[in-house]
């Protein structure tokens, strides 16, 4: 409860994966507010979480700079079957050699609808826009709407053609979440 959120912890016992059964215990037990957002934290791999509903109205996979851009090639069924994807620590960019471009074209391979939306959990990085995200897609889910249209982070890739090659390139071009408009799209050229 260190951030202020009710948490509980779902034990799998020796499986590989939460499964709608628990999940629905757990909200039970949880017993969250009507309108409320529970976020479900499943067993930390990419492979079987990917292939089990578990009741969610989004799905958000969370990818790190320090796993590599090619994930979601080796993982596709979690990449192809989630609404918004995270690239995670944007602070490491220029320790590990990773490109947003390549991984945001490899999302767009195996999911041509998935948003992405790069960030840093530690800096804030990105932060506002995906806040404003999971706002939208509560709305929408309380208006019986599908949350994937709600379209508030763009698909415009991290970085543009005529950075690539460069260091800047390489390490990839970030969004500037200041320059979004009201309804969350960014505007202008990736920074």
């Amino acid at each position: 409860m260190r951030a202020g959120a009710r948490a509980f912890q779902i034990n799998t016992g020796q499986g590989c994966h939460l499964d709608a059964g628990m999940v629905a215990r757990a909200v039970s037990q949880l017993n969250p507010p009507p309108g409320a957002i529970v976020a479900i934290e499943n067993v930390g791999n990419l492979v079987c979480p990917a292939l089990f509903d578990l009741g969610e109205a989004v799905r958000i996979a969370v990818i790190s700079t320090t796993e590599g851009a090619d994930k979601p090639l080796k993982y596709p069924h979690m990449f192809r079957r989630s609404d918004l994807v995270l690239i995670n620590k944007l602070d490491l960019l220029e320790h590990v050699d990773f490109s947003l471009a390549e991984c945001t074209a490899h999302i767009r391979q195996v999911n041509p609808r998935a948003r992405v939306l790069a960030v840093s959990a530690r800096r804030g990085d990105g932060l506002r826009v995906f806040y404003d995200w999971l706002e939208q897609a509560l709305r929408a889910v309380a208006a019986g709407e599908d949350a994937v249209s709600i379209g508030s982070v763009p698909k415009e890739r991290c970085a543009s053609a005529e950075h690539r090659g460069t260091a800047q390139g390489r390490r990839g071009a970030l969004p500037d979440p200041r320059r979004a408009d009201p309804r969350g799209h960014l505007h202008g050229r990736a920074r």
